[in-house]
This record gives structure tokens, sequence and C-alpha cells, in this order.
């Protein structure tokens, strides 16, 4: 089947190129901000991740399987309300994760405007599967990487002006918040 090929190989395209991207960005992450504000960048990730793998819980997948469904739509919708739980779940529990840790405010609020990633997430897997019942992957792998090249282009951009770890997360939220709402 073509389609299927056309939406595997651009997915996968896309997913290379992604990753080509990111390890470009953080060479030039690592040669403009200091080993400090470094620290402080993998530490926000690394927070960010703790939870994450409950955001999801499967209902991808599940959406994905239900192109047989009778009653899709009631069933899409449900899909659609439980990724949105999660990601409320998943961001109240990462920043009180980051207030018993004792984390300084800068890195607190770091974290808080970087929660809009399970939003964006939830939303953005949400139409991934919508697209991936359409048999439609392609318009889902252009979006992820576009916005994925926006961000790492404006996030050179912002580090080269203002050589702030922090000032790039603030800007790597709005992205992220962009990506969720334009899906």
């Amino acid at each position: 089947d073509t389609t299927f090929l056309k939406n595997f190989s651009l997915l996968n395209i896309t997913s290379l190129l992604n990753r080509v991207m990111n390890f470009v960005f953080v060479i030039f992450l690592v040669r403009t901000i200091s080993q400090q504000d470094f620290g402080v960048y993998t530490l926000i990730w690394a927070h960010m991740g703790i939870l994450q793998s409950w955001q999801d819980l499967g209902t991808t997948s599940f959406g994905i399987l239900q192109s047989e469904e009778k009653n899709k739509r009631a069933l899409l919708n449900n899909v659609f309300m439980l990724r949105t739980l999660f990601a409320i779940f998943v961001s109240i529990g990462t920043i009180i994760l980051a207030f018993l840790f004792r984390y300084p405010p800068t890195v607190i609020g770091a974290i808080a405007a970087l929660t809009i990633i399970y939003f964006s997430n939830a939303i953005t897997g949400f139409f991934m599967i919508i697209s991936s019942l359409a048999k439609e992957l392609i318009t889902s792998s252009v979006v992820g990487f576009s916005i994925n090249l926006l961000r790492t282009i404006g996030g050179i951009f912002v580090l080269y002006y203002s050589h702030s770890v922090y000032t790039f997360l603030y800007f790597a939220a709005f992205v992220y918040g962009v990506h969720g709402l334009t899906a």
C-alpha cells in the first residue's frame, strides 16, 4: 500500500531530522551558555520527564486501534478527555515535586511554565490519533517537524542574543503552547 509507505517514510524522515536538529541545538547550547546554566537546563528537562510516562498510559495506541469502532466519535471524545486529565495530573504532580525537591524559585517557575508541554502533547498526540485513523500521518509529521524547526531556530536566536537558559526555556514553553493550539 503506497499510503502506508508514504506515511511510514515521512514519519521516519521527520523523526531523523528532528533528532539531527536537537543534536545541533545541544551543541550550540553547550557552546553558548555556562556549565552552571547547562546543568540547570539538564535538571529541568530531567525533572519534566519524571512523570511524563503517566501522560499517555496507552491512550494513543488505544485510540489508533479503534478504527472499526461503531461509535468512534464518542470514543475519541473520551480518549481526548482522558488525555487532558492525564496532562492536568502530570502537570500538577510535576510542580508539586519541584516544590518538594526544594528547587530555587527560578527553576520552579521554568518548570511550571514548561508544564504546557503536557497539554501540548495531549492535543498533538490526539491529532496524531485522528491523522492515523484517516491514514494521513503526513500532516501530523509536517506540523511536528515545523514546530521543532521553529523551536530550534528560534531557540538559537534567543540564546545567541540573551545567553540566558531561562529565556530559552520560557521561549520553548511558548512554542509548545502554540504547537498545542495549532494542532
